[in-house]
């Protein structure tokens, strides 16, 4: 990964582990996490050592997205007619008042949440 991929707040894996770990300072090739769960310790990892967590089912569900019957995801993001979907094989799609794109760019978790807060100002979490 790239430093100018990441914000504060995103959430990554360090090599091949399982835990996630939440971006707490990014600096030229070095970033501060923490493991989610953990108040402490940090860890402060070269940049080469992050790596994106892919968007699954599993992880849209502890982010808050909600499993629809045609086998898609949805999380409403500010009303009632704004909404981001997931589907396995289409990717990710921002449909806004019936209207929808598709962004197919957007394959890893700290990429949904960047597009999540440059809509929203908020941050998308796990649950």
């Amino acid at each position: 990964m790239k430093a100018n991929e990441l914000r504060i707040g995103n959430l990554v894996r360090i090599d091949d582990k399982d835990s996630i770990f939440r971006v707490l300072f990014i600096k030229e090739n070095v970033v501060q996490v923490l493991e989610l769960g953990k108040d402490y310790p940090y860890a402060i990892v070269e940049i080469e050592r992050i790596k994106p967590i892919p968007l699954t089912e599993e992880i849209l569900l502890e982010l808050g997205f909600k499993e629809q019957p045609n086998g898609w995801y949805s999380f409403c993001i500010c009303n009632d007619w704004t909404y981001l979907n997931f589907e396995k094989l289409a990717g990710v799609e921002l449909s806004v008042n019936k209207h929808s794109i598709m962004l197919p760019h957007i394959n890893y978790v700290h990429q949904l949440q960047n597009l999540y807060f440059a809509l929203t100002g908020n941050e998308l979490t796990i649950k």
